[in-house]
């Protein structure tokens, strides 16, 4: 009988262990979800952060082109960690080629800002447009001193009516195959006249175009005449190589950053110097480690 209660006593507290085990199992199973949620291991989301850690000259130049591609594709610092996003534009294209062709080839999306009349203004355009970059005309406008340069064909005048306005935008826009909006080369006077910005707007509002506001004087009416007509437009933050000693387009690139950072995003303009587009490639692939994300100007527009 001894045995028997024993035998018993002993069937019990083994069901009693398995009666404990069932319950604090659906415990142990969520604080086991909640660690490889917080932890994933070799996730992307992981991956994506541990990368970083590179060992090798080799490798850090394989990370950066994995990057690129990512970006590229818009999927890279995704879920909250993109720091800010920039838009760097390429302005006065046309005249040259080599260099604007590395800045497009960068392996981030770019915008570049053609100038009519130029050797290269229809084939580069061309060339942006099949990297799924945003192209903008470049259009000659009348400044304060009165420059002229090789665009003079196409210039904008304060003192033109609405059909030579328009003729001279069919005319330059001829030249830029493929372009999504339009933006001012020179402009100081012309960006102040309500009447010239007006027929303009008019003209760009017709065509679905948008306005890029170099603003290259701090009277632009630019905004305000768009914005009353209904069209697209934003206005630059700033120029990245007003001096083209290296140390200074650094230092413009950061304040770029910093108004990305600030503002959600940030809009600089560049020129193809001759060194300029090597230091400016360098500065974007350091920015993509630090969190920054490079849209086009369309996508900038669009809130993408």
């Amino acid at each position: 009988m001894s045995k028997r209660r024993n035998k018993r006593e002993k069937g019990l507290f083994q069901d009693w262990k398995k009666a404990l085990v069932f319950a604090f199992l659906p415990f142990f199973l969520g604080i086991a979800a909640a660690i490889i949620y917080l932890y994933p291991g070799d996730s992307a989301r992981v991956k994506s952060l541990e990368r970083v850690e590179v060992q090798t000259e080799k490798d850090e130049q394989a990370l950066v082109e994995d990057l690129m591609e990512e970006e590229k594709a818009g999927d890279f610092l995704e879920g909250g960690l993109i720091k800010g996003k920039i838009s760097l534009v390429l302005d006065d294209v046309g005249y040259e080629k080599d260099r604007t062709l590395k800045f497009i080839n960068m392996g981030v999306p770019v915008t570049v800002s053609i100038l009519p009349g130029g050797q290269y203004s229809r084939e580069l355009a061309a060339v942006s447009v099949r990297k799924g970059n945003s192209v903008l005309l470049h259009m000659p406008m009348q400044s304060e001193k009165n420059v002229t340069d090789k665009t003079s064909e196409f210039l904008l005048a304060v003192d033109m009516g609405e059909k030579e306005i328009i003729d001279r935008l069919d005319r330059a826009l001829s030249w830029v195959p493929g372009a999504c909006g339009i933006s001012n080369h020179m402009g100081s006077r012309f960006t102040k006249s309500s009447e010239g910005m007006r027929y303009v707007a008019l003209y760009l509002k017709k065509r679905q175009l948008f306005f890029l506001d170099s603003k290259t004087t701090a009277q632009s009416v630019a905004p305000f005449v768009f914005r009353v007509t209904g069209v697209k437009s934003i206005v630059r933050d700033i120029f990245i190589d007003n001096d083209d000693d290296p140390a200074k387009i650094v230092e413009r690139f950061e304040e770029l950053k910093e108004i990305a950072s600030q503002n959600g995003m940030g809009i600089g303009i560049m020129h193809p110097g001759s060194d300029v587009v090597d230091l400016i490639e360098k500065l974007v692939r350091e920015s993509l480690f630090e969190g920054y994300r490079f849209v086009t100007l369309s996508d900038l527009l669009a809130g993408s």
